[in-house]
């Protein structure tokens, strides 16, 4: 309803829009008071409902439509409205304090809306970014630390390992194992990117012959809401299925057994990790790549965070069972795999920087590293972003040539 009754234009993440906005393109209806109305209703509704879908992309457009709104106020900001360089500046800035709200991050925030929505970046626009994303990060982590209850300066989903143990149990095994992660990741997230340009050209082709459930958009959100509800629902589908961003790394990324968390942090498990795993990275991605082609507010972040910490945490008990290695590094896998599968997705290294922010973690940097900079280039290599992928689905208008970029 919010968005085929009150704005069309709040369909998606947003950012891919941006990108276009920003380079230049007038997209009249996409930054007005009606859109900012349906996206936040239509992402709270969707985010209820048990989608799988992150908010980041939203936030990054959410940013923007407030900044554009509040230009609008007569005699307060008009100046900047006034002026097109003005105002596309702050726009641009606005995208980052979005995205650096959501995660309260905003070094990964800042960098990420630069790497997704800018064709180029005038440096000038740098500091109102950074001072705009740092407030916006701060003043989101205050209200997750009052209603939580947390220590102020700890990371949002903060891992305690002992690092003198860890880093002495680290060696050359790592690195080549954070590559195969990267390698992996960077196949899955160009599969990603082309199937959901595959889905959507399909059911333009299927309602064209009048097919009827992709005739209207309802039957087939429908059909995805059921599949989704079927295959999180808890304990059906393995154990760790229902699991959100936030619950995949404080428990993924945890140096002991996995648990449930869904009853209450105990050690409980229905099926081997071995099977329970697999089943996670499988399910998350069908209806993630499913979600993605409904017309909804979503963003892909989150539940790309998911599936790929479950990858790492495959790979890490694999090694640690065949290897006898520390019990810290399962966790410490799934780390290096949420990283890589953000950015083999993306493309954006400030993926990275977004999963170490929230974590607090940064000692093994290099493999984290290698892992993220091999899923970028794999996914370079077999296919563009997804966020490239959705300009090209949607036939939006973009300068440069993205198939030969």
């Amino acid at each position: 309803f919010s968005v085929g009754g009150i704005s069309p234009a709040a369909i998606g993440s947003g950012l891919p829009e941006m990108k276009v906005l920003l380079s230049g393109c007038v997209m009249p209806q996409f930054l007005t008071f009606r859109t900012l109305v349906a996206k936040v209703f239509g992402l709270i509704s969707a985010l209820g409902a048990g989608m799988s879908i992150g908010k980041l992309g939203p936030m990054g457009h959410i940013g923007p439509l407030v900044a554009n709104n509040m230009m609008r106020i007569p005699w307060v900001f008009q100046k900047l409205r006034q002026n097109q360089s003005l105002r596309l500046m702050m726009l641009e800035a606005a995208v980052g304090m979005g995205v650096a709200a959501h995660f309260g991050c905003p070094i990964g925030g800042l960098l990420f809306s630069i790497e997704v929505t800018s064709t180029y970046y005038p440096v000038r626009n740098y500091w109102f970014s950074i001072y705009g994303a740092f407030w916006a990060a701060f003043s989101s982590r205050m209200i997750f630390i009052v209603r939580k209850d947390v220590p102020i300066f700890n990371a949002l989903s903060q891992v305690n390992y002992d690092t003198a143990v860890v880093l002495k149990a680290l060696d050359e095994l790592e690195l080549v194992t954070a590559m195969a992660i990267g390698v992996f990741c960077g196949i899955l997230g160009a599969t990603f990117t082309q199937m959901h340009v595959w889905i959507v050209y399909t059911r333009r082709l299927l309602a064209k012959t009048g097919f009827s459930l992709f005739t209207s958009k309802y039957p087939y959100l429908f059909l995805v809401g059921i599949l989704t509800a079927t295959i999180t629902f808890p304990d059906l589908i393995g154990d760790f299925m229902p699991f959100t961003a936030g619950q995949v790394l404080k428990d993924m990324t945890s140096g002991g057994p996995l648990s449930n968390p869904l009853l209450f942090g105990k050690d409980y498990t229905n099926l081997s990790v071995y099977i329970s795993l697999p089943l996670l990275i499988a399910g998350r991605f069908i209806v993630t790549v499913m979600t993605a082609s409904v017309a909804i507010p979503a963003g892909l972040f989150a539940p790309a965070l998911i599936y790929g910490a479950g990858i790492g945490r495959f790979m890490g008990e694999l090694c640690n069972k065949n290897l006898n290695r520390i019990p810290q590094l399962p966790g410490i896998y799934a780390f290096f795999g949420a990283a890589a599968m953000t950015s083999g997705l993306t493309q954006a290294f400030s993926s990275a920087v977004i999963v170490m922010e929230l974590t607090g973690t940064i000692f093994h940097l290099i493999p984290t590293l290698i892992a993220t900079l091999t899923a970028i280039a794999v996914s370079r290599k077999l296919s563009y972003n997804i966020y490239d992928g959705i300009l090209i689905s949607r036939k939006l208008p973009y300068l440069p040539d993205i198939t030969h970029q």
